[in-house]
């Protein structure tokens, strides 16, 4: 590329797209970095953007400068740091499934406008005319969505240079190649324009928990990637009532298949329901009638009284009053109430007074 003083440019960034394939490259093994066994990604890659300007310019004046990215990632610190460097930052949010939105239209459009402003402004300004002879558009993304936009600056006289990882550079990019449109890689600058933010200790034998990044989730039973499961009927322990009642009324086991298949367990909807519920208190607290294993939040007091006191009903717990008392040896952990302060109203499920004093009315036997 020509270092002329007199040449400019200007420079359009996707850094999600920059972002994502940078830690993809990183987990490759194909940069300073040591090879990812665990996952594809390595959220440990940062992009230097101040050193990545400088490498890509290669002398030229930047003269404009834009970088469009999607919450929540980079955090707002990221963005704050682009604006230093002199970015047009444009940030927008994620829709609900969690796919960008209005990320490639928004370049796409600046990119055709700064190239129609130019040629434009160029009839009437001699100056502007001069500016669009020494100009050229940086545009950091391999996406295929850039083409037109990229089609209208050529079309405008303004030669342009596309910067991608190889491995998200799209191949009618390469295809049209010529002395107009360059084409090249991140990967030949990575090492000069990305950097980690935290060390591997793969290899140590102390990991200090407060200076610890996760590279990849945990596995879990909810999310194991299972799409299906076979099982063989004689696998199965069966209780031998059972296995006497299908000796008379099942068929030979032989004119079957002999398999069944189980359904997914990768529910995930399934699973975020879970973690939710998880997070939010018992409605009945200590008077859960599954004695805790209804799903919800529970107390350490409350889960210690589930476990010590395993065939208790909790759902009556003090609802009646305490014939022991004040001699009685449980203490706080009887489970009757030792006053209408303790007593518990199964009618309303409120504290403070018993069943037959409730102003609901008392509940009728059936």
């Amino acid at each position: 590329m020509s270092t002329k003083m007199n040449e400019t440019c200007m420079i359009f960034v996707d850094i999600s797209n920059v972002w994502i394939e940078a830690q993809k490259f990183a987990a490759s093994g194909k940069s300073r970095l040591p090879k990812l066994q665990e996952c594809d990604q390595d959220p440990r890659y940062r992009v230097d953007i101040g050193k990545l300007v400088k490498t890509i310019s290669n002398g030229r004046s930047v003269k404009g400068a834009f970088l469009y990215g999607s919450r929540p990632s980079p955090n707002d610190a990221e963005w704050n740091s682009y604006e230093r460097f002199g970015f047009k930052v444009n940030v927008y949010d994620r829709a609900k499934n969690g796919r960008e939105k209005q990320v490639d239209t928004s370049m796409a459009a600046d990119i055709s406008r700064q190239a129609s402003m130019l040629e434009v402004g160029a009839i009437y300004d001699e100056e502007i005319k001069q500016q669009l002879e020494n100009m050229t558009f940086i545009v950091i993304s391999g996406d295929l969505d850039m083409l037109p936009s990229i089609v209208i600056t050529l079309e405008c006289g303004i030669p342009v240079e596309v910067w991608a990882w190889e491995s998200g550079m799209s191949n009618e990019y390469k295809r049209r190649e010529d002395s107009n449109l360059r084409v090249s890689y991140l990967d030949q600058v990575a090492n000069r324009a990305l950097f980690a933010s935290t060390c591997s200790t793969q290899t140590g034998k102390i990991v200090e928990v407060d200076k610890t990044v996760v590279l990849c989730e945990l596995a879990t039973e909810q999310t194991e990637s299972v799409d299906a499961q076979t099982k063989p009927w004689r696998g199965w322990d069966l209780p031998k009532p059972l296995i006497r009642q299908s000796e008379h009324k099942c068929t030979d086991p032989g004119a079957f298949d002999e398999w069944e298949t189980v359904g997914s367990r990768n529910d995930l909807r399934r699973a975020h329901r879970r973690t939710m519920q998880r997070t939010q208190a018992c409605p009945y607290g200590l008077h859960c009638r599954e004695a805790g294993a209804c799903g919800n939040y529970h107390t350490d007091k409350e889960r210690t009284l589930f476990r010590d006191f395993p065939s208790l009903n909790f759902a009556k717990w003090r609802t009646s009053r305490c014939r022991s008392y004040p001699h009685c040896p449980r203490g706080t952990q009887c489970a009757f109430a030792h006053s209408d302060a303790d007593a518990w109203c199964s009618k309303c499920h409120k504290q403070g007074h018993y069943e037959d004093g409730c102003r609901f009315g008392v509940r009728k036997k059936t």
